[in-house]
């Protein structure tokens, strides 16, 4: 047995413990944090809770018991000694601010070198039960296991900087020539998104679709699958006569099973196929599989919390216009910066929305800007861009109701309240 599977035991044994010893103080009342900067005489504030030390305590149990012998370096107590050759790296909560804010986008970080040779690595999510594991010694490997199940962990095919999702933590900790550079970066990548910590690592490698782990739209939130929520507000609209459902291929089986056991009489309006790389690609493998209808409604399953009644509107405005989409107008400041991050000036956010779903266009005006999209190699992120390369312009139907997109970690938690507060 190579060392990496030797060591392996070990290190699930200390995710084990340190979960145990950390999920009681999370989202507790009584959970407190003192300032490890003031205690030790400094500057500043670096919290330190129960939970940080606890973990710490349960995991150098486990190493007592089973590795004595090994030397440890962790982020509470500090180093010990080993004569193995084996050094384990502790960091109990990674995020102990996002832990203290109730976020569950903290996590415990177990790595174990021999010498200066890496060997394996942890970065475990309690609540949200995912443990990513690598193994960089012997066999290599790296997989995500938790809610029953264990992936394969495969970082996205993502070739362009457009295409890229950039996090940090936080941008204020960067340098004047690190924020300069952050900035160059934000302005052409995609999206960026802040407050992971080492949680961002864990998505990086988890790559496309899988920023929260399985497939979103097949696992469970406020006790039923993802897709479950807006299948339910499209079925529950008038006029719409059958949905398709585009799922991973690894999730096809079970996706499908849910659907014929829990849509009863109502399961030979639905579909479920493989949807394609992106989101595009998803959206023409659809339209192909609903067959000849006049308008297709489009959907994203992270969307959760949208209503037959906003369907419905945003139907009726696409029935005047050709093509219409359910947006949100800007609310926040808006500043355009240089790629150093020295601000160039206020954007007038008067008439800038963000784009929704659903989005509904008619089907042939639909078809025809995907498929010059595909023709001139086109990225359109949106149905309307694709109505609009067709010569149809739509218009946005202001989403006067909670409607947001499951992204990240903390967006699961707010739209699972949002959904039992309705449902009770």
């Amino acid at each position: 047995m190579d060392l990496a599977q030797l060591l392996l035991p070990t290190a699930q044994l200390m995710a084990d413990a340190a979960r145990a010893a950390a999920l009681p103080h999370f989202r507790s009342a009584t959970s407190h944090a003192e300032n490890k900067a003031q205690i030790n005489g400094e500057s500043g504030y670096d919290p330190v809770t129960e939970a940080d030390m606890a973990a710490e305590r349960a995991m150098r149990e486990v190493l007592a018991n089973n590795r004595p012998d090994d030397a440890i370096e962790g982020e509470e107590y500090g180093s010990q000694s080993g004569t193995s050759g084996v050094n384990w790296y502790l960091d109990p909560v990674d995020g102990t601010r996002a832990f203290i804010a109730g976020l569950p986008s903290w996590t415990t970080l177990i790595g174990a070198t021999e010498g200066s040779k890496p060997i394996l690595g942890v970065i475990d999510q309690p609540w949200l039960d995912e443990r990513y594991v690598g193994l960089t010694a012997g066999t290599k490997s790296s997989w995500l296991q938790g809610r029953g199940d264990k992936l394969a962990l495969k970082t996205r095919d993502c070739r362009k900087l457009t295409d890229a999702i950039l996090s940090t933590t936080d941008p204020f900790i960067l340098t004047a020539p690190e924020r300069g550079a952050f900035e160059h970066i934000r302005a052409t990548a995609r999206l960026t998104r802040y407050g992971l910590d080492a949680y961002a690592y864990a998505r990086l490698a988890a790559g496309q679709g899988r920023r929260l782990g399985h497939d979103k739209s097949i696992t469970s939130i406020a006790s039923k699958p993802v897709l479950a929520h807006g299948l339910e507000a499209l079925m529950g609209c008038r006029g719409i006569e059958r949905v398709v459902v585009t799922v991973r291929s690894d999730v096809l089986e079970e996706a499908s099973d849910w659907i014929k056991k829990s849509c009863g009489g109502q399961a030979n309006r639905v579909r479920v196929i493989v949807g394609g790389a992106e989101r595009q690609d998803s959206v023409w493998e659809g339209l192909n599989a609903l067959g000849d209808l006049e308008w297709a409604v489009v959907h994203d399953a992270a969307r959760v919390l949208a209503t037959p009644r906003l369907v419905e509107k945003v139907m009726g405005a696409a029935q005047k216009e050709g093509a219409a989409a359910a947006a949100r107008k800007m609310a926040d400041t808006v500043r355009e910066t240089d790629p150093q991050g020295k601000i160039l000036r206020l954007i007038n956010r008067e008439g800038l929305w963000r784009m929704e779903t659903p989005q509904v266009v008619r089907m042939e005006v639909l078809r025809r800007g995907l498929q010059k999209a595909r023709e001139e190699k086109k990225v359109v992120t949106d149905c309307l861009a694709a109505a609009e390369l067709a010569g149809v312009q739509g218009v946005l139907v202001e989403a006067d109701e909670p409607n947001l997109k499951i992204t990240v970690p903390a967006d699961w938690g707010l739209a699972e309240a949002w959904l039992r507060g309705r449902n009770s």
